[in-house]
């Protein structure tokens, strides 16, 4: 098993999703073009769920406009299926590779089978003024579960789809580009947030599930925080104002938001490893304290090395 927790969070950030601000496409539209029709598909089981893009209009690298809507015909398979649970929605690349975005479009379908086919329509225009969407623009789809605490899992996506256009929106135009440096310290801040963060909901996964390890894995994370307290309490406001910058706009109560889906994420990410939180797992996690594994120095030292230098006065 990797030791590196980071590992098992690399690609949760789905998280990160832009919050809808509104509908974008009309009722009348979206029946005219079929959207969230859905057929089921009979054959055994599935292992495990899965999500294909079968067909797309306009077909891969087109040119498109404000005024294209992309229309999709996608197959799933679910292995657990249960009623009012999962969904598909629609997702845009941004310039921060960590995000994507789901613009202004929220009709996001209720999935009826545990195997079917169903159609996606998205009107272009519900994302292209966004001021963060990424040139070409890159399209997944996503097929989610509903959990009991309201959040929202990535089960399976589809391999992002591209297009062009001829004329980019004046908000891509005039975006001031991140330098080479500007990208390097925001990947720091956040490498070393995300580090932080994932060892202390791993020693309290572990807690939570074995109550009797406690007086064993408590001390040990207590005098960790003590160590890196200062670089930890610096580092998160280092993320905080990236975050910032990273979302223009949003406010204290969009980024709280966005920390509690991040937190659920990486809950999420370290429950499904396989073995993460078994007792035999739980027991080995005093020495990783002592052995370099949950040393920044150690694990991160061009990241450490960088924050350091940004918080140095």
């Amino acid at each position: 098993m990797n030791k590196n927790n980071i590992g098992w969070f690399a690609f949760l950030l789905v998280a990160g999703t832009a919050a809808a601000a509104g509908n974008v496409a009309s009722e009348a539209e979206l029946r005219a073009c079929g959207h969230g029709q859905e057929r089921e598909v009979k054959g055994a089981a599935a292992r495990k769920s899965t999500l294909e893009l079968k067909a797309v209009t306009p077909a891969e690298d087109s040119y498109v406009t404000s005024k294209t809507t992309v229309v999709a015909e996608l197959e799933y398979s679910i292995d657990k299926f249960a009623p009012d649970m999962y969904q598909l929605n629609a997702q845009f690349e941004t310039i921060d590779r960590h995000t994507t975005m789901s613009g202004e479009f929220i009709e996001h379908p209720e999935l009826q089978y545990a195997h079917g086919m169903i159609r996606f329509c998205y009107p272009l225009r519900g994302v292209w003024n966004q001021p963060t969407l990424k040139w070409p623009l890159g399209l997944v789809f996503n097929l989610t579960h509903r959990n009991d605490d309201g959040s929202t899992e990535v089960l399976a996506s589809t391999v992002p789809t591209h297009f062009n256009t001829a004329n980019l929106p004046a908000v891509a135009l005039n975006r001031p580009e991140l330098t080479a440096d500007q990208v390097a310290n925001r990947e720091a801040a956040e490498k070393l947030q995300t580090f932080f963060e994932s060892a202390s909901v791993h020693m309290q996964l572990c807690m939570d599930s074995f109550p009797a390890m406690k007086s064993t894995l408590q001390p040990p994370l207590d005098a960790w925080h003590k160590r890196y307290a200062r670089l930890q309490e610096k580092s998160d406001a280092l993320y905080l104002d990236l975050m910032r910058a990273r979302m223009p706009g949003v406010d204290a109560e969009g980024l709280r938001i966005y920390r509690e889906a991040q937190h659920t994420a990486m809950v999420q990410a370290i429950r499904s490893a396989p073995q993460a939180v078994s007792q035999q797992n739980c027991a080995l996690m005093p020495g990783r304290f002592g052995d370099g594994t949950y040393d920044p120095a150690k694990q991160h030292p061009e990241e450490l090395k960088r924050v350091n230098a940004l918080l140095s006065p």
